[in-house]
C-alpha cells in the first residue's frame, strides 16, 4: 500500500501549495469531500473483494485534515480536473501551475 500513500502525500502537497481555492457552490468542504472518494476510487481496483475496507482505511488515513486543506488551497477548476480524472496519474496532472491560479473559493 505504499503506492496509494505516496499518491496521497502528493495529491495534499498539491493542494498545500495551490494558490486558489475552491468555487462556493457547493460548499469547498463538500467539494473537497467528493474529491477525497474519488482519489480514493482511482487507487482500488474494482475488482478488490475489500474494496470498502481499504476505501475506509484511506478515508481515515487522508482525514478531515485533507477536507480542511483542501478546502483553503485548492482551486475549483482543479478540483474539477481531480473529479473528471479516469485515472490517478490524470488526477495528480490537475495540480499543474497552469490551473493552480484559475479561480477562487471565495469567488
Amino acid at each position: 500500500m505504499h503506492a496509494p500513500v505516496a499518491f496521497f502525500t502528493r495529491a495534499l502537497v498539491a493542494a498545500l501549495l495551490a494558490t486558489a481555492a475552491c468555487g462556493s457552490s457547493p460548499s469547498p468542504e463538500s467539494r473537497c469531500d467528493q474529491v477525497r472518494e474519488h482519489l480514493i476510487d482511482l487507487q482500488l481496483p474494482k475488482s478488490d473483494s475489500a474494496r470498502e475496507r481499504h476505501a475506509d482505511v484511506m478515508r481515515r488515513a487522508m482525514g478531515e485534515e485533507f477536507i480542511a486543506n483542501c478546502a483553503q488551497t485548492i482551486s475549483a477548476t482543479q478540483a474539477r480536473c481531480v473529479l473528471d480524472a479516469s485515472s490517478a496519474k490524470q488526477a495528480m496532472a490537475c495540480s499543474s501551475s497552469r490551473l493552480a491560479g484559475s479561480s477562487r473559493r471565495s469567488e
